[in-house]
């Protein structure tokens, strides 16, 4: 669900969650982390059909980003010496005014019982 306020402000409700293992914010290191997507169970009917894919996308709000991070603007890619000092929006960093971030998943089970 969306809405959009007098003063432009976009509001999201969020659908469900993303669990996993890890405690700590980090910049770094999420290849071969597992986790798990739990959806509301009021969204559950949308979930229909999704078994027979094996990836789907997932947008989901960094809210582990220290807010003095989002402001910002530009940035050494991986934080390397050797890279170039880029825009934030040229970079892959989760260092943004907005911190939304996609992601392009491989579905391993999708709630499957056998």
């Amino acid at each position: 669900m969306v809405r959009v306020d007098q003063k432009g402000a976009i509001c999201l409700e969020a659908i469900g969650v993303v669990e996993n293992e890890v405690t700590e914010f980090r910049d770094w290191g999420w290849e071969d982390v597992e986790s798990r997507l739990v959806i509301a169970e009021r969204w559950a009917p949308a979930l229909d059909g999704l078994e027979e894919f094996s990836h789907v996308m997932v947008i989901f709000w960094l809210h582990r980003v220290p807010e003095d991070k989002r402001a910002i603007m530009k940035i050494r890619p991986k934080d390397r010496r050797d890279m170039p000092l880029l825009g934030v929006f040229a970079t892959h960093t989760q260092y943004r005014p907005n911190p939304l971030a996609v992601s392009t998943v491989r579905l391993w089970n999708a709630g499957r019982t056998s």
